[in-house]
């Protein structure tokens, strides 16, 4: 009886639901499977505009461009700016800024937190870039492992989760 209720305090999915309810279905910046899936998807437009450059469907400038606004636009929703989510009070205004300010080796005094968190998406695309690089000298199970550690480690970086490894 108090494994069972045990694994129930550790499953947050009623937790998760219930917030889904209470938002109105819209996606809570909360739940750690909705940031994951805007820092996978950030990490995929980049992987995809790497490919075009290097096709010579776009240039490279044009690349850091795209990746310059995806990043403030991941910034923007992530402090409640986009309608389609449901920020989360006090982490989303303020709170997500402070903690990667906190995080920094050299702490910006930024007070714009769009950009903080800019800067942070910024170092991620920096670190999918370095790992599609190093990619042939692991192959493509090595690139997926790294992408796929790189972005846990950002997601939670976003939802304040502090990693002990």
């Amino acid at each position: 009886m108090v494994q069972d209720f045990n694994d129930r305090q550790a499953d947050a999915t009623g937790l998760v639901e219930s917030a889904r309810r209470a938002t109105g279905q819209r996606p809570y910046l909360g739940d750690q499977h909705v940031i994951d899936g805007l820092v996978r998807a950030l990490a995929g437009e980049v992987i995809d505009r790497i490919v075009q450059a290097s096709e010579g469907e776009i240039t490279q400038d044009e690349a850091v461009r795209r990746d310059q606004e995806a990043c403030h636009q991941l910034a923007r929703t992530l402090i409640g700016e986009n309608p389609d989510y449901t920020p989360i009070p006090g982490w989303s205004e303020y709170g997500l800024a402070n903690s990667i300010r906190r995080k920094q080796t050299k702490p910006t005094h930024d007070e714009d937190n769009v950009l903080v968190i800019a800067q942070a998406a910024a170092m991620f695309i920096h670190y999918v870039y370095q790992a599609v690089r190093e990619a042939d000298a692991g192959g493509e199970q090595a690139l997926q492992d790294e992408l796929s550690e790189l972005a846990r480690s950002f997601t939670w970086l976003l939802l304040g989760i502090h990693s002990y490894e």
